[in-house]
Order: C-alpha cells, then structure tokens, then sequence
C-alpha cells in the first residue's frame, strides 16, 4: 500500500508540474543596468498591457539587478523604471505567440542621476505669461516624484528671461509703382541682424509669478525649500536660445536613501 501511495504521489505531482509548464506563460527575466557604467542597479519598475493595464509592480534585486515577470505571449507591453536614483523612463517590448511555458532573457538600462544632469530644457511659458506649459507641468511633476521618493535628492530650477521677438523694419528704398504718383505700399521686414536670440532683461514683477507658478506644482512635498533651488540667470547659451527655452531642470545633489 505505501508503495502504491508513493506511485500515486509520484504522479500526481508531475501531473501538476507538466501542466503549469504547458501553461501559454513567458517568463520574463533580466538584469537592470546603468547606462553608463554597467553596474547593477535595484529600481522600480511596473509592466502595464495594451490596455493599460498593470500586469506587474515590483523591485529589481539591489546588488544583483536581476528581475522578472510571468506575462502572456503574443502581446505588447510597456515598462516602466522609475527609482529614486534614476531618470524615469519607459520601454517597450512585443513577445510572440507560444503554445507553451518559455522563459525569454532581456537586460535594460536606466540612466543613473549624477550632480549637475540636466533633466530638462523646456519653453515652459509663452512669451511675458506666467502660465505654465502642457509639457513643463509634466515634467514638474515628475519631479514632484522624484523628490518624494528620495529625500535625500535637491533639484535646481533656473529660470531664463523670454527671448526678445526681432525688431521689424519697414523695407527701404520704397518702390515706385509705374503709375503716376502712386507707390508701392512698403513691406515689413524682420530687421538683419546677425543674432536674433536676444534675451529680454529680467522682469522682477514675472519672475515672481512664474517661480509662484513652479512652487504651486510642489505642494505637499516636505522642506521643500531645502530640497529645490529656484534661481534666474540672464545668459545666453546657443542651444537654450535657439529652442527659446526658460526652463531649465537639473540634479543638485543626489544620496542614497540610507546615506
């Protein structure tokens, strides 16, 4: 009887592991690195379908950087990283249909932060307003996030003055029109001068409603003031002038939560 039982047993339980391989599962699995360096990093991440919906919310391992995830196949998939070192990102991956258990390996990189990385460049106002962009309020509260998870982490914000519209200039000579005593009416032209990403001159008055603009975003976040720097500078730089950006986001300083 016991040897029958153990037979019983013995089949019963490779019954049970046959049939949850057999089972249309990917195994997802992989290491985290950083970009740069290549070393192991232990970061949020959450998979979501198609549909938006979440299908996985973990951790990768801190010292090894390995992860992993059961997902359906023949399906597409978003990832997203968002530690508290880390530049928030997304990636995408499609995995093909199969019949049967498969474990697929897939390694992915995130950014680490560093003191002085510039996060963001952003036209983040129009021109003399002081209401917030579409595109700078993301990016504000996406560091609304970033502050909240690591306390240890200080952001500087510098605002720029608006880049001054070119100066137009009405054409010269005026053309004569072949008809007595009527000429041309003169056309207006934008004046040629060889720079024209001219910044305006720091407006106190705006600079205080659009850094009270930035601050409302930050609401809730606790010794903010230790933790975000507000400053404005008036100076040109060829890559922020040509994209007329007034908004400029980086890292001051960045610890380990337990530093």
């Amino acid at each position: 009887m016991r040897f029958l039982f153990a037979i019983c047993a013995f089949y019963s339980f490779a019954f049970i592991t046959i049939h949850a391989q057999n089972t249309s599962t990917i195994l997802l699995k992989g290491i985290i690195r950083d970009i740069q360096s290549g070393a192991a990093v232990g970061t949020d991440y959450e998979i979501t379908d198609e549909a938006g919906n979440i299908v996985a919310n973990a951790k990768s391992h801190p010292k090894t950087g390995m992860y992993s995830a059961a997902l359906k196949p023949g399906a597409s998939y978003t990832i997203l990283f968002n530690g508290f070192d880390i530049v928030k990102s997304r990636q995408n991956i499609v995995l093909e249909p199969a019949e049967k258990y498969q474990e697929i390996t897939k390694d992915f990189t995130v950014q680490k932060l560093y003191t002085g990385m510039e996060l963001y460049s952003i036209k983040a106002f129009e021109y003399t307003g002081n209401t917030l962009s579409p595109e700078s309020i993301q990016a504000l509260n996406d560091i609304k996030e970033m502050l909240k998870k690591n306390r240890n982490l200080s952001i500087k914000i510098t605002l720029l003055p608006d880049i001054t519209p070119p100066p137009v200039h009405i054409a010269a000579p005026v053309i004569k029109s072949k008809k007595k005593g009527k000429n041309e009416v003169p056309v207006p032209v934008a004046s040629p001068i060889q720079n024209q990403n001219v910044r305006n001159e720091i407006d106190p008055t705006l600079t205080a409603s659009r850094v009270d603009a930035i601050k409302s975003i930050f609401t809730g976040v606790k010794n903010l003031d230790s933790k975000l720097k507000l400053q404005t500078e008036n100076r040109n730089d060829p890559k922020h002038d040509a994209l007329k950006n007034t908004l400029i986001i980086s890292v001051g300083e960045v610890k380990s939560l337990f530093e």
